[in-house]
């Protein structure tokens, strides 16, 4: 399974609120983790009785979801794959003024575009996000 380092900034209004930001995205990294770790743990499941479960179980990862309406209630098997892997890495959340910084080592096919919209809907003014596979180091000498 290839890996790849993910990145992910913020800019809220104030440093106060970047801070109650950095509270809410560890609740919801701590959430992410055990939807993951549950997802792989029942991906047998018909998918009736996983959706209901999985949905919930996770009142915080499961509405990020309704931005892949295509994913949800049908086949658990793979429906997630890359939709859920934010890391585990909630020592890499910080605050910088009036930023959130966070990296994590996750697949790297993963899509944080779903974290970058709830980020944005917890009070962000800016949010992007990209991996270390989708940029060139070199391209940083200016030789």
């Amino acid at each position: 399974m290839g890996e790849a380092v993910y990145y992910l900034k913020a800019k809220f209004p104030s440093e106060t609120e970047a801070k109650e930001a950095e509270r809410k995205f560890k609740i919801f990294l701590e959430e992410s983790i055990e939807a993951y770790d549950y997802w792989q743990d029942n991906r047998g499941w018909s998918p009736k009785e996983f959706w209901h479960e999985f949905k919930h179980r996770f009142p915080i990862i499961a509405p990020i979801l309704r931005y892949a309406p295509d994913k949800v209630d049908g086949d658990c098997n793979n429906a997630l794959s890359g939709e859920i892997s934010f890391g585990g890495e909630i020592e890499n959340v910080q605050v910088e003024g009036r930023y959130l910084l966070y990296h994590a080592m996750v697949w790297h096919m993963a899509n944080w575009r779903r974290l970058k919209q709830w980020v944005g809907s917890i009070g962000a003014e800016e949010v992007d996000w990209f991996s270390d596979e989708h940029i060139d180091l070199f391209d940083l000498f200016k030789i």
